[in-house]
């Protein structure tokens, strides 16, 4: 029992940030994924330390078998209350409503790779700004 719940919880963390990269908004990608980050790592610091309670008084196969349940009771609980197709739908809605200065972080990236100093205001990269980048000559 217990090689399979470690050989499950070996794709779970990438099956999640999937999850949470298909229901997020591109333009709020930092805040979705910086609370998945938060509940990802709350769930190790919270669960181990219960786990081990539990392990010491019950012993470790009825550990085992409730640490079983947690996870049946979670996929239940997503299969019944999570619905796939909405949560694209919502995140690419909210795409469509970003308002026009939401930051695309593909765009800043490319700029601050370029060497080229940014305009906040566009988004683009600022030529009149006197810089000494890589790729201009002093």
């Amino acid at each position: 029992m217990g090689l399979g719940i470690g050989a499950g919880l070996g794709g779970l963390g990438t099956a999640t940030r999937a999850s949470v990269g298909v229901f997020t908004p591109s333009h709020r990608s930092a805040e979705f994924f910086g609370l998945w980050g938060l509940v990802y790592k709350m769930a190790g610091v919270i669960g181990l330390p219960v786990f081990g309670a539990i392990r010491s008084r019950l012993g470790s196969v009825s550990s085992l078998t409730i640490l079983t349940l947690f996870f049946v009771i979670g996929m239940v609980l997503l299969w019944l209350l999570v619905n796939l197709r909405r949560g694209v739908e919502t995140a690419e809605a909210a795409e469509k409503l970003a308002p026009a200065d939401a930051v695309d972080l593909s765009d800043l990236a490319a700029a601050s790779a370029s060497g080229l100093p940014m305009n906040l205001e566009t988004d683009q990269p600022n030529s009149d700004i006197p810089h000494h980048g890589k790729n201009t000559p002093d």
